[in-house]
């Protein structure tokens, strides 16, 4: 049998595409299920969790950045992790 390249590439990607129409699907019938108010509260859910997401991220950027000024101002390699 001749494999031709990029066969299992494609394969994944149907794969990974087939997943995300299932989790659209059980995503449209769960809101179907609980209604338009349910709907909205999921929808809220899922956007307070990207928010939840994001602040993460930016605090811990803040935090990183706190290190470096911290070592900084007081000359230490203890906070900024250098060598």
């Amino acid at each position: 049998m001749i494999r031709r390249k990029g066969v299992r590439r494609r394969v994944e990607v149907a794969e990974r595409h087939q997943a995300d129409e299932i989790r659209i699907c059980q995503r449209r019938h769960r809101e179907r299920r609980l209604g338009a108010t349910g709907a909205q509260v999921a929808q809220r859910v899922r956007a307070g969790r990207a928010a939840l997401r994001l602040r993460h991220a930016h605090l811990s950027q803040l935090f990183a950045h706190g290190l470096v000024v911290l070592g900084e101002r007081h000359g230490s390699t203890q906070y900024t992790g250098a060598q």
